[in-house]
């Protein structure tokens, strides 16, 4: 289960897309710029890294690829 601020962000960039605000070439350059940066911050906070990359993930696979909202139990 993702935490609550990575369901919102990834919500937010989803409803950016169906506004046509943003488009998948957006969201993926967002999911590069999170993994730059957690590698950049991986040798100082491991942590902070980890949660970057796995907000990168989350995005990846939901808003980079769909429009669709999809929430896991």
């Amino acid at each position: 289960m993702h935490c609550e601020q990575h369901l919102a962000l990834k919500a937010i960039l989803i409803g950016l897309r169906r506004s046509g605000t943003i488009d998948r070439h957006a969201v993926k350059t967002i999911v590069s710029t999170l993994q730059e940066t957690a590698a950049k911050a991986r040798p100082n906070c491991p942590e902070s890294a980890d949660g970057l990359l796995q907000l990168a993930d989350a995005l990846a696979e939901g808003p980079a690829k769909t429009c669709m909202v999809e929430v896991a139990a």
